[in-house]
């Protein structure tokens, strides 16, 4: 992965955007009558708040797609760094369009229920690009939706011309957003019913996943509101994305002690919640320093004993808060 100095982060980024400045007219006779539907149902069916949804159409162009989610009733917000985009887009839309680069973005937190990213995220370096689909994350809900299409590659970055690109293979593309607290909900290869070799295009839908504060905080309430397997779920969710050991060590030890109790509670299997218990407590004996996890640890550990001996109370299990 190249780095870049500032001044040539600058430097690429102001050549591309000459670029789409110069040629905006062209580009918008060339791109308005492409078929993206399966790119809008995509992400719209991956958006789980009520409508109208509010949208960031990052790398909005002339405003094809920020004129088509407004047309359903939508709060859209376009954004793009060519200053005749920004122009074209609030001619066309009369949406609020903001004229950031990619390189720059200043969103505001929680904002949007949905992202989408159609040819545009390929223009961030490799070494930049996990920095900003963190600033696209914080800008987003929770549980919120990055859509993103990009013409895929064999993980090689270059000019085309006067435009910069960043080319990832599939594999490459799930390890940056993953561990920019993404999960994948879903990917396909564009135009749709051709041959791999004729689909340039990479397209994937996402999920912002909670941070592990996060994760924990609403496992916690739902653990204490006794809605064990919900609670699971939730920690589930984070476990999934996590990379850092000793927080997915801990998170599958919450995990395995919520399914203990669900057994237990629920199912009515006290031999399954045993071997369940065990497993998690196992994974508690070292706790990352930002969780305090100690007392409740140890209540887990007494209703354990407590249910080999055959005197188990629910009363006795411990809260998280």
């Amino acid at each position: 992965m190249k780095r870049y100095t500032p001044p040539q982060l600058q430097d690429l980024s102001a050549r591309t955007l000459a670029h789409y400045d110069a040629h905006a007219d062209a580009f918008w006779l060339g791109t308005r009558d492409h078929d993206v539907s399966q790119n809008y149902s995509a992400f719209l069916g991956a958006i789980e708040s009520t409508p109208p949804f509010r949208i960031l159409d990052l790398g909005c162009g002339p405003g094809r797609d920020t004129a088509y989610f407004h047309s359903l009733g939508h709060d859209v917000v376009g954004l793009d760094g060519a200053a005749s985009f920004v122009e074209m887009a609030r001619r066309l839309t009369g949406c609020d369009v903001l004229h950031q680069d990619f390189l720059a973005l200043s969103l505001g937190a929680r904002r949007f229920d949905g992202i989408f990213a159609n040819a545009s995220l390929f223009h961030v370096p490799t070494s930049e690009l996990r920095r900003v689909l963190g600033e696209l994350r914080e800008a987003l809900a929770p549980r919120g939706v990055l859509f993103s299409s990009n013409p895929r590659g064999a993980d090689t970055e270059e000019f085309s011309g006067e435009r910069f690109g960043a080319y990832h293979t599939l594999e490459t593309w799930r390890a940056h957003v993953t561990a920019a607290g993404y999960r994948e909900l879903e990917h396909y290869y564009r135009p749709a019913g051709k041959p791999r070799n004729e689909q340039p295009w990479l397209a994937t839908v996402l999920r912002k996943v909670p941070s592990v504060r996060e994760a924990f905080e609403t496992g916690a309430r739902l653990f204490d509101a006794g809605e064990f397997w919900n609670a699971h779920e939730a920690w589930e969710e984070r476990w999934r994305v996590e990379s850092d050991p000793a927080q997915r060590r801990c998170l599958q030890g919450l995990i395995q002690i919520a399914a203990a109790f669900h057994k237990l509670l629920v199912m009515g299997s006290p031999d399954s919640a045993s071997r369940l218990f065990a497993k998690g407590l196992a994974k508690l004996d070292v706790l990352p320093a930002d969780l305090d996890l100690v007392s409740f640890r140890d209540g887990v550990g007494a209703c354990a004993r407590a249910l080999e001996e055959g005197h188990f109370e629910r009363a006795s299990i411990p809260r998280l808060r």
